[in-house]
């Protein structure tokens, strides 16, 4: 498993500074098995909505965004959910891995570790 820490930070910290709460979460990407990084996102978004009162957070203004690898976990999880605690009210997407096709995406995003 690996942790990739890259953009979250800095875009966190400017949203926080304007005011608008915004929260980074670390996931894991195990060797391959794509649930876990959904999982993890479901399961923050659930803690925000769940936490949303106690935050001063408008529960109908909740959202995700992902830049590469995060992007494309954004855009997964804004189009996967069940349930309306999982599902984002908005989806920011910063360069989404959108393809696997060799040539089309960046080539790290084809490694599995």
């Amino acid at each position: 498993m690996f942790l990739v820490i890259k953009e979250g930070q800095g875009i966190a910290k400017c949203f926080n500074e304007l005011g608008v709460s915004a929260f980074v979460l670390y996931y894991l990407m195990a060797n391959g098995h794509t649930t876990i990084p959904l999982t993890d996102a479901q399961n923050a978004l659930k803690i925000i909505h769940n936490r949303a009162k106690e935050w001063n957070i408008n529960e109908n203004k909740i959202g995700i965004m992902g830049f590469s690898a995060g992007g494309h976990l954004a855009s997964t999880i804004g189009t996967h959910f069940k349930t309306i605690t999982v599902r984002p009210a908005f989806i920011l997407l910063g360069y989404p891995v959108i393809t696997m096709k060799k040539g089309l995406t960046h080539g790290g995003s084809l490694k599995i570790y």
